[in-house]
């Protein structure tokens, strides 16, 4: 399942600060570094199912630097049950951009990470919650590849664009890629990454018929990465 994901606006009530720490529906969200801050400036986004949730807030701390220039601390958590955890292991510097349950296992999954100021770049990260809590990133099992993108799941595997990436603090960077290595995969139980179709720059995207394809960058053709057939599109 992909999780829907929503917003939480400071003002909705959730949230708030007391001595320095983050308070969610008034129980300290705990494990989090203590916060300073001159004002209460927070965004936060939500992603849902069953009685689990996971939460990013990006707290702002000061009103002194203007956007979006402004320093934060951001924070990914769990919430089930009324209980608040940190999720252990996450890079603060990465957004969450989708999370996908599959089996008893979530896949917290990244497309973009900050580097400094208003700048990001698209390293991308999996990280994989098991059902007893345990934490793996999956990119440290993969000394080939530092970025490795989720696309969606497919008969119940995610499909991934895993890449070099050798110029991880570029800004404004899409990264590196190796002919030889890099491509799209799908992921199985045991974390192994199998090989779909090699890297080819383009658009990829997941059809209802589970196959995957790319779109190339001139929109001449389409390749359906699952068969290795090769679809010219009429003008």
């Amino acid at each position: 399942d992909n999780i829907e994901g929503s917003s939480i606006s400071w003002e909705d009530g959730l949230f708030s600060i007391e001595d320095d720490a983050l308070l969610f529906n008034g129980k300290e969200i705990k494990y989090l570094s203590k916060i300073k801050m001159k004002n209460q400036s927070l965004y936060a986004d939500k992603w849902s199912i069953d009685d689990t949730k996971f939460n990013q807030d990006r707290i702002y701390t000061t009103n002194e630097i203007n956007t979006p220039y402004t320093p934060f601390e951001q924070f990914v958590y769990r919430e089930s049950a009324d209980n608040i955890t940190k999720v252990d292991g996450w890079n603060t510097k990465n957004l969450l951009d989708s999370v996908y349950k599959i089996g008893e296992n979530y896949y917290l999954c990244s497309n973009e990470r900050h580097i400094t100021g208003r700048w990001n770049n698209s390293l991308s990260t999996v990280l994989k919650l098991s059902a007893d809590c345990k934490t793996t990133i999956i990119n440290d099992k993969y000394k080939d590849f530092l970025s490795i993108r989720a696309i969606g799941v497919n008969d119940n595997k995610l499909v991934v664009e895993a890449t070099w990436f050798a110029d991880p603090d570029i800004i404004d960077n899409k990264g590196k890629v190796s002919a030889i290595n890099d491509g799209y995969f799908y992921l199985d139980e045991n974390d192994n990454l199998n090989k779909i179709y090699p890297y080819i720059e383009g658009n990829v995207f997941l059809a209802p018929n589970g196959h995957l394809y790319l779109l190339s960058d001139s929109r001449i053709f389409i390749i359906d990465l699952t068969t290795g057939e090769r679809i010219k599109l009429s003008k």
